[in-house]
């Protein structure tokens, strides 16, 4: 047995293309389309653990200022 401690409850594959599809869309404007091809470049770079994830953490939150719902919704789909 064990004890319950506080557990991020874990981020399913719908939630996940849900909020990718969203910042493509969000930033599919003329001026801001630079912005997804780099949040995809954040992410896999992370996954390929050339970056920690407190660095991933600063780029997105740069990378999407002014978009505070996308960052909010950022920490959540972390894993």
């Amino acid at each position: 047995m064990g004890g319950t401690g506080a557990k991020k409850p874990t981020v399913d594959f719908d939630y996940a293309l849900e909020y990718v599809s969203k910042v493509k869309t969000r930033f599919e404007r003329p001026h801001h389309h630079h912005v997804y091809p780099l949040f995809l470049d954040i992410l896999d770079s992370f996954k390929e653990k050339e970056k920690s994830l407190d660095d991933v953490i600063k780029e997105v939150n740069l990378l999407f200022k002014g978009h505070d719902d996308l960052i909010d919704e950022f920490t959540n789909f972390l894993p």
